[in-house]
């Protein structure tokens, strides 16, 4: 009994770490130093041309980062090179602000700039990455822009990619610079009403699971969304006047889901929520 005891207390450790291994929001840097730099990746995914993300360098505010175009590339060169950040910890929507600064488009315009938006693994080859932001051709040129993305996922342990990509000797240079990650305000209403504490029983769940609803909140109308760690949307609820939500799996594969509950068109709590095999 005791090693049983043991090893599920091991086990219940393991998975905790699993899913708070991201840094804390919020997550600021000007890539002026090395402990700025510390965490962030380069993977080159396509052709490997003279020219990749680098940090540093003319035209830059700071340190900087950027990635020029393919010098003397042939037609078929296809490059993909991502810049990734190091984990962080999503504990809600979140907003992105960056200086963007572009230079030198093609005709009819082979090349793009986009940031992802990944979870599970840094490497964009195993990851599961989905475009937030198009920066593409973003104008006036040559001058830096600030820049502001909203994040609409929710994950412990969450990546930001910069992905370039050009097609044979396309000429675009792109820069970026003074990143800042950040959980989205809070609003008032979500403020007055976090008191509640809401949670599901049981959690982890096999097949089904019950959130009961205060009484102060149970005649307004709620919203209850279901989410996968990228943010999309398998199961959603309206009620009112209940004193229980409760949640049927129906075919819903295992793994890690955030339900967003939402009063008077207002979010109030992200509860975690853990479906079992």
């Amino acid at each position: 009994m005791k090693k049983k005891l043991l090893l599920t207390c091991c086990l219940f450790m393991i998975l905790s770490a699993a899913h708070s291994q991201g840094l804390s929001l919020p997550y600021v840097t000007g890539f002026d130093s090395p402990a700025e730099q510390a965490g962030w990746q380069q993977y080159r995914t396509g052709f490997l041309s003279t020219y990749a993300w680098g940090v540093g360098g003319g035209g830059f505010s700071g340190m900087g980062v950027s990635h020029d175009y393919n010098v003397g590339g042939n037609p078929n060169d296809t490059v993909v090179d991502w810049f990734i950040s190091p984990p962080l910890n999503f504990t809600g929507q979140g907003q992105m602000s960056l200086k963007v600064n572009t230079s030198g488009f093609s005709t009819p315009f082979p090349d793009s700039f986009e940031i992802l938006f990944g979870t599970n693994q840094q490497d964009p080859s195993n990851g599961n990455f989905t475009v937030i932001a198009n920066l593409s051709y973003m104008q006036p040129q040559f001058q830096w822009l600030d820049t502001s993305i909203t994040i609409p996922f929710v994950s412990d342990s969450a990546y930001i990619a910069l992905k370039y990509k050009t097609i044979g000797a396309a000429w675009s240079t792109y820069k970026f610079d003074n990143i800042s990650i950040q959980l989205a305000p809070v609003s008032v209403a979500e403020l007055d009403l976090k008191h509640f504490g809401l949670s599901c029983f049981p959690n982890p769940m096999m097949s089904t699971t019950t959130i009961d609803i205060p009484e102060e909140i149970r005649n307004k109308t709620l919203e209850f969304h279901l989410r996968d760690v990228c943010g999309k949307e398998v199961f959603c609820k309206q009620q009112s006047g209940l004193a229980q939500m409760r949640f049927n799996r129906e075919g819903i594969p295992s793994g890690l889901y955030f339900i967003e509950v939402v009063c008077d068109k207002t979010q109030i709590q992200t509860i975690k929520l853990l479906i079992g095999n």
